[in-house]
């Protein structure tokens, strides 16, 4: 059945249909930004957006599109 992980394998935890031609991400652990803080922030390189994913137990259970359309492509994230 297409879609469905073959044996042995495991589905994946967050799809994006249409996809979002995921680009540069990070893991942010720093001081500065504490409302980021153990965040995902992910860019988006078709839809030039920064995705925020808050994973609780490794599965995402938040996600906030910020930045849209401001500032075009978005390849890597520092």
């Amino acid at each position: 059945m297409e879609g469905i992980s073959k044996f042995g394998y495991q589905d994946t935890v967050w799809v994006c249909v249409p996809s979002i031609a995921p680009s540069g991400m990070t893991f942010y652990q720093g001081n500065m930004f504490s409302v980021f803080l153990n965040i995902i922030i992910l860019g988006s390189l078709k839809l030039k957006r920064l995705y925020i994913l808050k994973i609780n137990n490794n599965i995402p259970i938040y996600k906030k599109i910020i930045l849209e359309n401001k500032i075009g492509i978005i390849r890597d994230i520092e």
